[in-house]
């Protein structure tokens, strides 16, 4: 009786931990890492598009604390990408800007390896880590861009002041900007 409980536990535990070489272990692999962030590039993703969690969402509430308008909202659904932005009214002293909310396929890991995307910087949004970066060109000098990953893809936010005398700091409202689409996106 003895030999066969040692043979039993023998077996067990030399069959639970091969698992990797089973044929079905492909499948249960999980796709999202310790952060609670999906780790597959978009090509893997399994989430279609469509299924994104979609900015046009964001709640009034968000919008009216940055001081930003529905009116004029302009959303589209590109490759991987759902976007809206969303402009300060033109009446404001303090100059315009836009705000944009991008939801993605992309993995946040992709996010960092952009060839477009440099000067990156570590930060947190709503204590999750997030970074901070610019998008390489002249004509991207006037924003801010920030980006976290989820458990779909990862969320840029962006904000860009419209005109070369507007007085906004676009990374510090990019900051305040990410907290609001933080709270209402999902995780």
């Amino acid at each position: 009786m003895v030999i066969v409980i040692v043979v039993v536990v023998a077996v067990m535990a030399g069959g639970g931990d091969d698992s990797s070489e089973s044929p079905g272990a492909e499948s249960s692999k999980s796709l999202v890492g310790p952060e609670g962030t999906i780790t597959v590039p978009a090509s893997e993703n399994p989430l279609p598009p469509e299924q994104l969690w979609d900015p046009k969402e964001l709640p009034d509430s968000a919008l009216n604390q940055m001081q930003l308008e529905r009116t004029g909202e302009i959303c589209d659904l590109r490759q991987n990408v759902k976007s809206c932005q969303w402009l300060s009214p033109a009446w404001d002293s303090r100059g315009m800007y836009s705000g944009i909310a991008y939801s993605t396929t992309s993995s946040f890991d992709e996010v960092l390896r952009r060839p477009n995307f440099s000067n990156f910087e570590d930060i947190k949004v709503a204590g999750q880590r997030a970074v901070k970066y610019s998008v390489n060109g002249s004509s991207y000098s006037d924003r801010c861009d920030i980006a976290w990953g989820t458990r779909f893809g990862a969320i840029w936010v962006t904000i860009g002041r419209q005109g070369a005398n507007n007085p906004i700091d676009p990374c510090e409202k990019a900051l305040q900007w990410a907290e609001y689409v933080h709270e209402a996106a999902p995780k």
